[in-house]
């Protein structure tokens, strides 16, 4: 009887001991964001003579692309929109967003002129992204069929690359969001693309007030593409302090966590909700446990939870978002001919110029922290705070 109580005493003992024990968690980057509230949006609707089946009465194409554009110009942080058609002219329409849609008939589509017979898409794409600037958004409206002699897909594919690896040059945070949607297309249904190209900045204070997600009919399968150079983002510790004090658990781990603004980098849940898309740049023996959507609305969209094991190193380390590649909805959309309204004819070669605009561009984000086993330096004098959310 007197060995039992022994070592129930003496597992008591460890466990408290061990429990004792405490890692140190420092770092954040909670720089005020300044939201632009003074965008140029410019809309260049293609009107090729592929685009005329859209163009029944009823279809969801001018519907979303309507209701789209419309709320977008009508938010706050736009301060002015131009409206243009598009196909080897540029033909910029003078009226208000009201009046665009009732110009979206074949009949208006071929007062416009230009060459309506096939659009050099790789062209058109570059027209677009070299008239962008700071305070630019620009929205390309296409079915992005490519109808183009045979063995030219990889030479422009090549050149929608150059025209954005140059704006990238440029323009540091220049993003560009692929939407795909899907709508009546004459008695039968199409897909069809609205692009986005801009500072990323520019396009978070849009979607903050009109989201992609939302559009009306929806998008096909949620199905979105988003290339971006590296960027910094807005996070915090759980606790709120530019340090926490973590107690380590009973089987020796330590658990933290960060509230991380995500959704700036503009990426799509299931991009931003999987473990398999970060990885540990820099550090040894912590692990990422989970990344949580937070359901209120706040300055930070997502909680990134860790795990530090008990022979935890001191020092920086870096959780790093990796860089999409190309999504695989963009290769089960592509077509072998024009003719295939299930697919879309090019449309890989294209979206794969843009993704390769952006090789050099390993990471999305990366979040820096330390962890040390004695108070940092600079907050000795700050009163050491341990959250609920740290344990």
């Amino acid at each position: 009887m007197k060995v039992l109580k022994f070592f129930t005493f003496l597992l008591s003992a460890l466990l408290i001991t061990g429990c004792g024990k405490s890692l140190f968690v420092s770092g954040g980057n909670t720089e005020e964001y300044e939201v632009d509230d003074d965008i140029k949006l410019k809309v260049y609707l293609e009107n090729s003579g592929s685009m005329d089946g859209f163009m029944v009465n009823g279809s969801e194409f001018k519907d979303a692309v309507y209701d789209f554009i419309s709320e977008i110009d009508a938010c706050e942080v736009v301060d002015t929109t131009e409206l243009y058609f598009i196909n080897s002219n540029l033909i910029p329409f003078p009226k208000q967003v009201d009046d665009y849609i009732l110009y979206m008939n074949p009949s208006s589509f071929k007062l416009m002129g230009g060459n309506r017979q096939n659009s050099d898409l790789a062209d058109v794409i570059a027209k677009v992204v070299n008239k962008s600037d700071d305070e630019t958004v620009s929205m390309l409206i296409s079915d992005f069929i490519w109808d183009v002699p045979v063995g030219s897909l990889d030479m422009n594919s090549s050149k929608i690359r150059n025209a954005i690896k140059k704006q990238v040059n440029n323009q540091k945070d220049f993003t560009v969001y692929i939407m795909q949607l899907e709508s009546r297309f004459n008695k039968a249904h199409r897909l069809y693309y609205i692009w986005l190209f801009g500072s990323r900045k520019s396009l978070s204070a849009i979607f903050e007030k009109v989201h992609p997600q939302d559009i009306k009919h929806g998008l096909k399968d949620n199905n979105v593409a988003v290339f971006s150079p590296e960027s910094d983002l807005n996070w915090q510790l759980a606790s709120k302090k530019q340090f926490a004090e973590v107690k380590s658990s009973h089987d020796g781990t330590y658990n933290f966590s960060f509230n991380v603004a995500l959704n700036n980098t503009l990426q799509p849940s299931d991009i931003l909700l999987s473990e398999d898309n970060y990885e540990f740049r820099k550090g040894e023996r912590v692990e990422l446990k989970d990344i949580v959507a937070n359901t209120e609305k706040n300055d930070y969209s997502h909680t990134i939870k860790l795990s530090a094991k008990e022979n935890f190193s001191t020092g920086t380390y870096e959780l790093a978002l990796k860089t999409s590649s190309l999504p695989k909805w963009v290769e089960d959309s592509n077509a072998s001919s024009p003719q295939d309204t299930a697919g879309t004819a090019g449309i890989k070669n294209l979206v794969q110029g843009v993704c390769d605009a952006y090789k050099e561009f390993k990471y999305s984000t990366i979040i820096k922290f330390k962890l040390s086993k004695t108070k940092p330096e600079n907050s000795k004098k700050s009163k050491s705070t341990e959250s609920k959310d740290d344990k």
